[in-house]
């Protein structure tokens, strides 16, 4: 899922909780902490974790349309680079 990152920092930092108490409440590792502040994605299970901890509703932390349109055109882009590559590599094998 993607999740408002500057959201989920927004509300650590309204209890004065670092990222390692926010993993220890959430039942999750301090790098899942930091990846969800950082590029906003997260599984389903890391996401019901949050939303359990901030006692809040899942609109309040889910990003927004732009930022979901955003990350699909990176996504694409990145895949279209990983195949312009390979066909690079299967044509100089050829």
């Amino acid at each position: 899922m993607l999740l408002d990152q500057n959201k989920i920092k927004a509300l650590r930092e309204q209890r004065s909780w670092s990222q390692q108490r926010l993993a220890d409440a959430a039942g999750l590792s301090i790098r899942t902490i930091q990846r969800l502040e950082k590029e906003g994605v997260a599984s389903m299970e890391s996401t019901l974790s949050l939303i359990a901890v901030f006692e809040c509703e899942l609109e309040e932390i889910l990003a927004s349309k732009q930022s979901e349109a955003n990350y699909s055109k990176i996504s694409f882009y990145f895949y279209l680079a990983i195949a312009l590559f390979i066909g690079l590599v299967i044509g100089l094998l050829i």
